[in-house]
């Protein structure tokens, strides 16, 4: 049985397939979350054949979820192209049947020949919302990066009579900035499920900038509460000494160098992945499907 299309019905069927998600770009990463680095990859150094390696595993499942997608639409298509060819002989026999009784077949009426080139092409859109979700993910990286850089400079202007240590005022000033922006010095995947999702992204988008945004953002906590920077303030005395007060900035400093790393493992991961749905994307553009038996 060969294809045939009664009135010109159009010969182009569109699959989603990867992942069968409608809508904008946002709300397919509001549905999805994906691996970190320190799931990915162990090494303290990038290393790209790990990159490499997962980009293959992970677009080698797409590819697969698109295969029997195809699959069933093509199934589905030649089921149509069925019914339409049954539709046509059927058309063809009342014909004959009415020039038979008749004499004359009714005026204006033609059959459509068929031709090898019946054939209905299915375009397969490969949608790799997780791409998009390692784009945020990967911007997140780089914005942490730059409020740890300029927290980790400011810090010094909190030690205003020029002691060394954080007491009194100096003191609620850094629990107030370490309450607004703690935040950012803790894993992206806040729930410890080994993922990463658009809305664990979202909960530090407020994290402020600088150190007189932290300080004014948190002090108001901090004086209701009697707040103690627990993390820092190891002897619980209210101030932070010369040691104490250097392991806060180097925390920021150490994060901020950490995220930089991060930032650069997850824009060539997307690369990777880009690079490689394009070619998947490639492979499954206009296949043909046959209604021929």
């Amino acid at each position: 049985m060969r294809a045939h299309w009664l009135l010109g019905t159009l010969a182009v069927w569109t699959v989603l397939a990867g992942l069968a998600v409608h809508g904008s770009a946002r709300a397919a990463s509001d549905e999805v979350a994906v691996p970190p680095r320190e799931v990915i990859s162990s090494a303290a150094t990038i290393k790209d054949e790990e990159i490499v390696a997962f980009g293959e595993k992970f677009m080698a499942e797409k590819e697969k979820l698109a295969s029997e997608e195809f699959k069933k639409e093509s199934a589905k298509i030649v089921e149509e192209i069925r019914k339409h060819e049954l539709e046509r002989r059927d058309y063809e026999r009342r014909l004959r049947l009415y020039a038979q009784t008749h004499g004359y077949a009714p005026s204006g009426t033609t059959l459509n020949s068929l031709s090898e080139e019946d054939v209905v092409r299915v375009r397969v859109s490969i949608l790799v919302p997780e791409i998009q979700l390692y784009q945020a993910i990967a911007a997140t990286c780089r914005r942490r990066q730059e409020q740890c850089r300029k927290l980790a400079a400011e810090l010094p202007a909190l030690d205003s009579n020029g002691d060394n240590i954080l007491s009194a005022e100096e003191y609620q000033f850094a629990a107030a900035l370490q309450r607004s922006t703690g935040r950012i010095l803790q894993s992206l995947d806040r729930n410890r499920d080994g993922k990463v999702s658009l809305a664990e992204l979202e909960v530090d988008s407020d994290v402020p900038e600088t150190l007189a945004e932290a300080v004014k953002k948190g002090l108001n906590f901090v004086m209701a509460s009697d707040y103690r920077i627990k993390d820092f303030d190891l002897d619980g005395d209210g101030a932070l000494s010369v040691s104490e007060r250097k392991a806060l900035t180097m925390a920021f400093v150490d994060a901020g160098m950490r995220y930089g790393e991060d930032a650069k493992f997850y824009e060539k991961l997307v690369n990777q992945l880009t690079v490689r749905r394009d070619a998947l994307a490639t492979k499954f553009q206009n296949l043909k499907v046959r209604g021929e038996e």
